[in-house]
């Protein structure tokens, strides 16, 4: 897990449930946590390791937002979980562009 991405990620849902509650934060996921939670501020975010989570019935439940920017990684987790599981896109709530020109494709 990229730091600083996955911190990223987490604001960006913090910032669009500020605006409309939307998304309910469960943790970040790693192939290999180093520990099994996070600090962010007084919140004590969990650390779920990849392949118990993906192989658990809560991952069906879930939607997901990548937070890292390697695209041979991205190419690799879209080959393998992308089919099944729900990836919505993820738009700040400043967001001022003309949404009809723009095509939305599978979240990532």
């Amino acid at each position: 897990m990229t730091p600083e991405a996955s911190l990223r990620k987490f604001f960006l849902i913090h910032d669009i449930n500020g605006a409309e509650r939307k998304y309910n934060f469960a943790g970040f996921i790693d192939m290999k946590p180093a520990s099994s939670s996070m600090s962010i501020g007084e919140l004590q975010c969990p650390i779920l390791d990849e392949e118990r989570f993906f192989n658990s019935p809560a991952a069906k439940e879930s939607s997901f937002a990548l937070g890292m920017g390697n695209t041979k990684v991205l190419n690799k987790i879209n080959q393998r979980y992308v089919p099944g599981y729900d990836f919505p896109n993820l738009v700040h709530p400043s967001f001022s562009g003309y949404r009809a020109t723009i095509a939305m494709g599978k979240g990532m």
